[in-house]
């Protein structure tokens, strides 16, 4: 789904079933989704917020329903069209083990040219 409610708002969204089949007799349905709301605060300077979701059916029959999490923070300046820099700063957290839950912080910086 793309909906833009203002001029310079996007909200991007997606919702994915997964299937996983690691041989003919077991066969293990999951989700994955992601939300993402750009705002395009000055001319050329983007700041992202999205929140992602990602369902490990292998996980449940030890944990009950399991879901991991990521959250995003990102600022980009849009240099030249097809040039951009970015600085994203992500929040996860996951299983690792049973009813453990792992929480991890990570910084990105990246300069992005597409053609």
């Amino acid at each position: 789904m793309r909906w833009s409610p203002f001029e310079k708002v996007a909200v991007l969204s997606e919702l994915d079933l997964l299937h996983y089949s690691a041989n003919q007799t077991l066969t293990q349905y999951g989700l994955a989704g992601i939300t993402q709301v750009d705002w395009e605060f000055l001319r050329g300077i983007h700041t992202m917020v999205a929140g992602e979701f990602f369902h490990k059916p292998e996980l449940d029959d030890v944990q009950g329903l399991h879901f991991n999490y990521r959250g995003w923070l990102s600022l980009a300046w849009f240099l030249y069209p097809h040039i951009d820099i970015r600085g994203d700063v992500i929040s996860e957290s996951d299983s690792a083990g049973p009813n453990i839950r792992r929480n991890t912080w990570t910084g990105i910086g990246l300069l992005h040219a597409s053609l």
